[in-house]
């Protein structure tokens, strides 16, 4: 039996068997906006009480996290315990500017108690995705193009406010088919290295397919 896209705007093409449609919401275990430290709060100099602090600037365009060029901020123990960065967890740019806000970014290996900015949205995701595999779809060219059509933008700033993200759809593969033929380790190195290794083949490589360029 063979999956199709719905009506919410796809094109109704049949996806390979156990394939599903799902949104960015459904997938997700929580989501969080970040912790508000203002310039004035923010050191280059790792302080006493201080903590790692990732910006929207740390958050590539190509999928990945900058955990090494950072600035440290106060912060209280509860606050520590709320904002703490996680392996696997993804950085979602809420806000920036029209042409950078929506960058996406997967955190791989972070220091202890390493905190994130408020100008970015912590998505964790549920067991039955790899968090790689749901950045890489983030950034691709397709979901981007979606984001254009929900961005909100006033004179110096835009937003992407979760209302309009989590409704967004993303392909979904079972499990053993996200981490087949070397998915999950060139997710690590970037977007262009995973376009690089779907020409190798292999059935989850329908996603570039289905994900880019014919939704």
């Amino acid at each position: 039996m063979m999956a199709t896209m719905n009506d919410n705007g796809e094109n109704g093409r049949s996806l390979p068997d156990g394939w599903e449609i799902m949104t960015v919401g459904e997938i997700a275990e929580n989501t969080m906006i970040g912790l508000d430290r203002g310039r004035s709060q923010q050191s280059v100099e790792q302080i006493s009480d201080g903590y790692a602090y990732i910006k929207m600037n740390n958050v590539s365009m190509d999928g990945s996290v900058d955990l090494e060029n950072i600035v440290f901020v106060p912060a209280n123990g509860s606050e520590v315990v709320k904002y703490s960065l996680a392996h696997g967890d993804i950085l979602f740019n809420t806000r920036n500017s029209l042409e950078l806000v929506g960058k996406t970014g997967i955190v791989k290996s972070p220091n202890p108690n390493t905190l994130y900015n408020n100008n970015l949205m912590r998505i964790k995701v549920k067991s039955f995705i790899l968090p790689e595999f749901l950045c890489y779809q983030m950034c691709s060219y397709d979901f981007r193009k979606k984001l254009e059509l929900v961005k909100k933008s006033t004179t110096n700033v835009a937003a992407i406010y979760a209302k309009d993200l989590l409704p967004l759809p993303v392909v979904l593969p079972p499990l053993i088919e996200q981490s087949g033929h070397g998915f999950a380790g060139a997710c690590s190195h970037g977007v262009e290295t995973l376009q690089g290794v779907s020409t190798q083949g292999g059935s989850h490589w329908k996603i570039v397919e289905w994900q880019i360029g014919n939704w």
